[in-house]
């Protein structure tokens, strides 16, 4: 690590903060997280004692750089400042006493000060998106080509070749989601646990998740019980608001940048109801960034302007379709005046893990139930019962059973839908 680097952010007195430092828990990711506290007295004006945590330099080295040339270009442009705003505040480095997390035994890290996401929340649902179609180059910010084909199979395979970005992890994951990961860990075969362990599964699981899946995750609170689904509308229009701000600094920076392997950070408290909870929208991890003003990118050689300008492509394409996959939400699930039909759609399936990760092939089923049915939905509100019938694969197209369902909606369709099964014919 060049010593430049250090030259070039903060060095703050370690009296500053309470030691021993704890370790913190992360959805993803190899750096060690720390807790800080600011001793009584010794934190800036306006802000709070825990507002910052500690990455380890050790397995941070290489973001340094770019926070201490982003630390510069805030100063000298408005554009930069208007970025800045989005990512996570750095004020520079300490070296304080820390508490490893297997041993126990403490020692001396140096770690680098970043905007502590949790600061303000009493239980944050937090998903990390990692952004680009392309996380990895070989040769770049001193990434092999035996890794970075290693991570093209995993950008390949996972929703990164479709809609550009993928969901890395999510911390208080719903109940919702926790079962359709536990269905896929419980379905797999002798064979998937012989190659594959649990634990990649599940991350497996959650990177193959499209947006509109892990969006309406992020966004349920139904253990919130009542006002739960006002709730959820606030969060997600205070997100696409954040988002908006974030890509519009984004777009207007003046030259292309290459930010490979790069992630946003949509935070929201899940812990109980409020009438406009807190939410927050940060990108961070730059350990494979490069942060370019004018003129060294007008130095650079054609070849290296020219992979700047496709990489950067893909970041703002993947940043946009996230916008874009979010404001679609916001607009169906918020914007809608009255409800008039209740769509009520059943599908069952097995998902092949172990052939989407060797094959990259999609998450087959053996075994395809689908059922549709319509409930008309009245101002009064009011109770009745559907039919859905059943069918097989779609080229068999063979009916099963049917499905009974009886339904209470409440008047002007605010508030609480229930439906209950009357017969199980799938068993």
């Amino acid at each position: 690590m060049s010593s430049v680097y250090h030259s070039r952010l903060r060095q703050i007195p370690s009296e500053d903060f309470e030691e021993p430092c704890e370790p913190l828990g992360t959805s993803g990711g190899t750096a060690a997280f720390y807790a800080l506290r600011y001793r009584h007295g010794k934190q800036p004006a306006g802000i709070p004692r825990d507002f910052y945590i500690g990455k380890d330099v050790a397995h941070a080295s290489d973001e340094l750089d770019f926070y201490a040339r982003l630390r510069e270009a805030v100063k000298e442009s408005d554009s930069w400042a208007a970025f800045g705003r989005m990512a996570m505040a750095c004020p520079g480095l300490v070296r304080l006493e820390c508490v490893n997390a297997k041993t126990q035994l403490r020692t001396k890290r140096l770690l680098l000060l970043l905007e502590n996401l949790r600061q303000g929340f009493e239980h944050m649902r937090l998903l990390d998106v990692k952004l680009g179609a392309e996380t990895s180059v070989a040769c770049w910010k001193g990434k092999s080509r035996l890794n970075a084909w290693k991570n093209a199979c995993v950008d390949q395979r996972t929703n990164s070749a479709v809609e550009g970005f993928r969901l890395e992890g999510i911390e208080l994951p719903p109940r919702s989601l926790e079962k359709r990961i536990s269905e896929v860990l419980q379905s797999k075969s002798l064979t998937t646990t012989k190659y594959i362990s649990p634990k990649v599964i599940r991350r497996f699981t959650l990177q193959r998740l499209r947006a509109v899946d892990f969006l309406e995750s992020w966004l349920d609170v139904s253990h919130l019980g009542l006002g739960a689904e006002p709730h959820a509308q606030k969060a997600a229009l205070g997100a696409f608001e954040q988002m908006r701000l974030l890509l519009s600094a984004v777009f207007a920076l003046d030259v292309p940048q290459q930010w490979i392997g790069s992630s946003v950070a949509l935070a929201m408290e899940v812990g109980s109801f409020a009438i406009q909870p807190h939410v927050a929208v940060k990108v961070f991890d730059w350990g494979r960034a490069e942060l370019n003003t004018a003129s060294v990118f007008n130095s650079l050689p054609l070849e290296e302007r020219e992979s700047r300008t496709r990489f950067w492509k893909q970041y703002l394409q993947s940043l946009a379709r996230m916008y874009w996959e979010l404001g679609r939400m916001v607009a169906h699930r918020c914007c809608c005046p009255a409800w008039s039909v209740l769509v009520l759609e059943l599908r069952a399936f097995a998902p092949a893990v172990l052939r989407a990760a060797l094959l990259g092939e999609s998450l087959a089923t053996t075994q395809e139930t689908f059922g549709m049915g319509l409930f008309q939905m009245s101002a009064e509100g009011g109770r009745g019962e559907i039919s859905l019938p059943l069918l097989g694969t779609a080229q068999q197209e063979t009916l099963l059973g049917s499905l009974r369902l009886r339904i209470s909606v409440p008047p002007q369709g605010v508030g609480t839908c229930s439906v209950e099964c009357s017969n199980s014919p799938l068993t």
